[in-house]
């Protein structure tokens, strides 16, 4: 990767090589936030939805999980906080009017014209609104512009279908279009962004091959562009942000394709010398979200989010709350969700077995109401606290149970994500044990064990990929290292190159998993922990504390024991170590298994 300043004589270079060969244009929500459009980026959206999830009322007395919460709340994606909304219809239908806008700026224009006299050979966005088809004037939803009947509009597969013309220059709306009825073509959670589909890989493939790719505005904070990227033929790649401050995908993409990272602002790169403003966002998607969601849907979407960020005492106080408001109207499908997210609190927090009590007593709920779909997962919820506490004859019961249910949804979207949960458990289940396998030195059950595991996480990989179900994919990536399996094994005919763990959790915005991996990758050394180890491992434990996970605060204080001296003199911290470790729910082998293996 080549760092290189916009206002410096590299930079004029670069400007002229783009305009000797026109290349394929990649733009991102930031081409959107000039005025008179005023749209919201992904990461202010995220910002000004910190206020209206998480109230102070959320931290009474605990102002130091209020700041802890913020820090992480405005790392997490777009994506990962629309995923967690309890009412996606609902949500869909406010981000189709919020972005059925129209009113382009000056960079919207100066890129649509460039499209038609050939300056860009092709332009790809994420972008929902309708700025750039305004100017490139695709009336009444047509697929060809007014201005040039070369240019092509794609949104979806029928669309790609109709692209006959060799010479068509493409407009690709990549995530879809707010032009649509019901906001169908909309990629906005992720579960949406699952490994791109055969033909939107298809015209990307074929719009940038052998093409410069200049790509502005955009963060790169995606699950399926990038890795795309990776594995595309692109003749030179220029990446251009106004800060020093690129994202992991931006970093990695950049490195592996040799390309070039241009710092400065888009106006100066396109020489707009008009005078136009970043700022006064549209506030109508924060408005419209406010108004229309009932404070029960806030709770819920406040408590999913907790438990998917790592704090579990939040979610927690969250969900049980709404319970003893839901409880009044009796058991209903919003009563049943909230007892999940009090059940996987619960969970986090160590309290294995009443979690596995309350997940039971919701996929009976379920039952009642003959939701196959979600008593299935329910059934996948109970196998995992009931492994956590040790109890694995009762966990692969209702694993087995939900992979029967499973073959009877027709569904094929919500039977792949429970098939690939479903794999993923069986995968934990020789996980547990391959430590200890591995550990008394039997060779031809450690190579068993490590095939077992191989077979049920590529399934798992496939099925996790397919419907987007990144925090699946990510610890099956996270298995398979504890397990020593190659990751790239794990995708193999999948065309997906898995980031690492760390950067991957990273991105999703997910603490719990982080702490794991930092505390496994110190597991693997022996002697004494270096000052810098030392100081990893005791951030790690405050973090723990502050969210109250008591089961990483006894596998961390217990790695720190067993690898430095000073630990192991330390009253306060062997006291905090037994409390913690006292305080998670394990069944007396499983407490024994623990501390063998120490995680």
């Amino acid at each position: 990767m080549k760092k290189i300043k916009l206002d410096s004589v590299q930079g004029d270079i670069i400007i002229s090589q783009l305009k000797a060969n026109p290349p394929v244009v990649l733009c991102g929500s930031a081409v959107s936030g000039w005025e008179p459009t005023s749209l919201p980026t992904g990461s202010h959206f995220t910002e000004g939805m910190f206020s209206l999830l998480f109230p102070h009322s959320c931290f009474v007395g605990n102002n130091e999980l209020s700041v802890f919460v913020k820090k992480f709340f405005e790392k997490i994606p777009f994506e990962h906080l629309l995923e967690r909304c309890p009412n996606q219809d609902k949500l869909r239908q406010i981000l189709n009017r919020a972005f059925s806008i129209d009113r382009y700026n000056i960079i919207h224009k100066t890129l649509a014209e460039r499209l038609v006299d050939g300056r860009i050979s092709a332009l790809i966005t994420t972008n929902y609104d309708l700025c750039f088809d305004k100017v490139l004037d695709f009336a009444d939803g047509s697929q060809i512009s007014k201005l040039n009947r070369e240019v092509i509009r794609v949104i979806t597969e029928n669309d790609f279908k109709q692209v006959s013309n060799a010479k068509a220059k493409i407009y690709f709306k990549i995530h879809g279009s707010a032009d649509n009825i019901n906001g169908e073509t909309l990629v906005f959670a992720l579960t949406h962004e699952s490994y791109l589909p055969d033909w939107k890989r298809q015209i990307l493939s074929d719009i940038i091959k052998s093409r410069p790719l200049l790509i502005i505005g955009y963060s790169g904070k995606d699950f399926e562009i990038c890795p795309e990227l990776v594995r595309m033929e692109i003749k030179q790649l220029i990446w251009n942000e106004k800060s020093d401050k690129l994202t992991y995908n931006a970093q990695r993409l950049l490195e592996m394709k040799n390309g070039i990272f241009l710092e400065g602002n888009m106006i100066d790169l396109f020489e707009i010398h008009s005078s136009i403003n970043y700022a006064n966002r549209d506030s109508v998607l924060l408005d419209s979200i406010q108004s229309q969601f009932s404070q029960n849907e806030i709770m819920e979407w406040r408590a999913s989010l907790s438990n998917s960020m790592g704090f579990p005492s939040l979610a927690f106080k969250t969900a049980d709350n709404l319970l003893s408001i839901l409880s009044i109207n009796g058991v209903d499908l919003d009563f049943i969700k909230a007892e999940r997210q009090k059940a996987q609190a619960l969970f986090h927090l160590g309290k294995y077995k009443q979690s596995a009590i309350l997940f039971r007593q919701a996929s009976k709920h379920a039952k009642q109401l003959k939701d196959d779909n979600l008593r299935a997962e329910l059934l996948l919820d109970i196998c995992s606290a009931y492994m956590s506490h040790g109890s694995f004859f009762r966990a692969i019961r209702c694993k087995n149970i939900a992979y029967a249910i499973a073959m009877t949804l027709n569904n094929e979207n919500r039977q792949s994500r429970i098939l690939g949960d479903f794999f993923l458990k069986d995968a934990c289940i020789y996980g547990y044990l391959y430590p200890l396998i591995k550990g008394i030195r039997l060779p031809v059950l450690t190579k068993w064990f490590t095939r077992k595991g191989i077979q049920s996480l590529r399934k798992s990989s496939l099925y996790s990929l397919k419907t987007g179900n990144w925090f699946g994919f990510y610890h099956i990536r996270l298995l398979g290292e504890k397990m020593d399996i190659d990751p790239i094994s794990l995708t193999n005919g999948i065309h997906y190159g898995p980031p690492p763990v760390k950067e991957g959790y990273e991105h999703l915005g997910y603490y719990i998993p982080q702490a794991s991996y930092t505390r496994d990758q110190l597991s693997r050394r022996k002697g004494t922990l270096s000052p810098n180890e030392e100081n990893e491992l005791c951030k790690q434990l405050e973090i723990c504390r502050i969210t109250d996970n008591f089961p990483e605060i006894w596998k961390i204080l217990w790695l720190g024991i067993k690898h430095d001296p000073q630990w192991r003199k330390n009253y306060d911290k062997l006291r905090e170590f037994y409390h913690s470790f006292q305080a998670c729910e394990y069944s007396i082998g499983m407490r024994i298994l623990k501390l063998i293996l120490g995680k």
